[in-house]
């Protein structure tokens, strides 16, 4: 999950990414270009809560491509504001600094990542047929060999 909020620092965008509980793993860090995609310069933390979280204030208005290292294995997170093919033919995630009327408020709470589903890509037609509800989109990471 990918939440915003205004940042103490002006004309900045704070960008809280977040990953359930349910995820175990040794560790975990946000990679991207905001970082120079540098795999170990953004480690994400486990809180109490058992969520993994990494919080960086992002330019307004800027557009940025990222993915999660998992214990070595690259992973695409499905809620990311967009998705970009990279020069290995490979999706990132795309997170825009930008705040949305209701920041996104539909896709930012807890439900849902309760049953993730790793190990393949879920297309559009294989999420509605999972979770026929549009307004309840079902939660899926996409696990995808970098």
């Amino acid at each position: 999950m990918i939440h915003k909020s205004h940042s103490p620092q002006p004309h900045h965008i704070r960008v809280i990414f977040e990953l359930p509980s349910c995820i175990w793993a040794d560790r975990i860090f946000l990679v991207g270009d905001f970082n120079q995609w540098c795999k170990k310069a953004i480690p994400m933390q486990q809180h109490r809560d058992g969520l993994w979280r990494a919080t960086v204030d992002l330019p307004c208005g800027s557009r940025h491509e990222f993915r999660y290292l998992i214990d070595g294995q690259w992973k695409t997170d499905s809620h990311a504001d967009g998705f970009a093919t990279n020069a290995y033919g490979i999706e990132n995630s795309v997170v825009l600094a930008v705040l949305s009327d209701g920041n996104r408020q539909d896709r930012t709470n807890h439900q849902g990542w309760d049953k993730p589903a790793w190990g393949f890509t879920a297309t559009p037609a294989a999420l509605a047929a999972h979770n026929p509800t549009p307004q309840h989109p079902s939660r899926v990471l996409e696990s995808r060999a970098a």
